[in-house]
């Protein structure tokens, strides 16, 4: 289990380091990642992940963290879940036209949980 959560920590600091550096390129991931055809079936692994990472908070030193960013993952499957169709094209319409220095914070976000991921397990 610690390694699946540094995996996880790379993979998020990898994509922290994408959104800091190379915010464009993040939206396009985010975007493609974030089709309206298929935004529920993405929406399956997170939630996958964050359940092995609740899993793995029992297991790693830090694991109120693990946990938190878990219950974070799960907790956007249900959000995803309970949202009907016009909710979630107005999500993905804020997700488009979101400036550059929103895709920044996220990177760096992303980068910060990543590494804490990395140095913590």
């Amino acid at each position: 289990m610690i390694a699946f959560v540094k995996t996880v920590g790379v993979c998020l600091t990898l994509l922290g380091l994408l959104g800091f550096f190379k915010p464009k390129s993040f939206k396009a991931v985010g975007l493609s990642f974030l089709d309206p055809e298929n935004f529920r079936i993405t929406a399956i692994i997170p939630g996958i992940i964050g359940i092995l990472l609740i899993v793995a908070s029992f297991r790693v030193t830090s694991s109120l963290l693990v946990l938190a960013v878990g219950l974070l993952f799960v907790s956007k499957v249900l959000i995803i879940a309970l949202l009907d169709r016009d909710n979630l094209r107005a999500v993905l319409n804020w997700f488009q036209k979101a400036p550059l220095v929103a895709y920044r914070i996220f990177g760096v976000t992303a980068l910060v949980i990543g590494l804490s991921f990395i140095i913590a397990s």
